[in-house]
């Protein structure tokens, strides 16, 4: 068992905050977690565990707390539905439309599992999400970005990344405001159009949490009809953290 150290998730929580996962088959100890979380002084620690729960016992000795799941679905894209349509990948925003990016991002962060975090919160998730809208326009953890407008304001965002041949899409957001309106769609087929055009991927996936009711659904009436993973995640907290 190994723990990450979260570098970029420590500066931005001001907390240490450390990464285990726990593969397909491999056994989670929970007297060796506690013993490493404690020599490496972790203030808080995700847990990511494929494809199945951990028993009970194992999260109670180790002190954990079930806090998400998380999907991952996948399709194929077909080319030749997509091939000259329009799409507007942004790597530039005005001042107006970053605030108004910023804006659809932070509305969005409500759905992170970060908001119940007692380390963490509502505030620092919507300072996390904006961080995400930056890193889209500079290139880091994103490769850019789409946006659809409504009446001349941005009301939709969607961050993608090209990685190894296969497109992933790492946030989508909608004013909730526009919600039920097709934004949504707008915004995955420009994705489609862009890898159609300008790249050579035929698969394309996409992870969502299950706290976000809504998306399952969507993903199926976008044909993502292969779920390729399951990710349960926990959290531990330092007890001295905890009050």
């Amino acid at each position: 068992m190994n723990i990450e150290a979260l570098q970029w998730d420590s500066e931005l929580f001001d907390t240490r905050v450390g990464k285990v996962v726990v593969d397909r088959g491999e056994a989670f100890d929970p007297d060796e977690f506690l013993a490493m979380a404690r020599i490496g002084d972790y203030d808080l620690i995700y847990i990511i565990k494929h494809n199945n729960l951990l028993s009970w016992s194992s999260t109670s000795k180790a002190e954990i707390e079930l806090m998400d799941i998380q999907m991952t679905m996948e399709k194929k894209l077909h080319r030749s539905s997509f091939t000259g349509e329009a799409y507007d990948f942004r790597h530039e925003l005005t001042a107006g439309e970053l605030e108004e990016c910023y804006n659809v991002a932070e509305r969005t962060s409500i759905v992170s599992r970060f908001c119940e975090e007692r380390l963490v919160g509502p505030g620092i998730t919507a300072v996390m999400y904006r961080k995400w809208v930056d890193n889209a326009l500079n290139g880091r953890h994103s490769d850019g970005m789409f946006l659809v407008k409504v009446e001349g304001v941005v009301r939709g965002i969607h961050l993608i990344k090209t990685v190894e041949g296969c497109g992933y899409f790492t946030l989508t957001g909608v004013d909730p405001s526009c919600k039920r309106a097709g934004l949504g769609s707008v915004l995955w087929n420009q994705s489609y159009a862009y890898w159609a055009n300008e790249t050579d991927i035929s698969v394309i996936r996409s992870p969502f949490s299950f706290r976000n009711t809504e998306s399952h659904n969507f993903h199926l009436k976008h044909e993502f009809n292969k779920v390729i993973d399951v990710k349960y995640i926990y959290h531990y907290r330092a007890n001295r953290k905890q009050s």
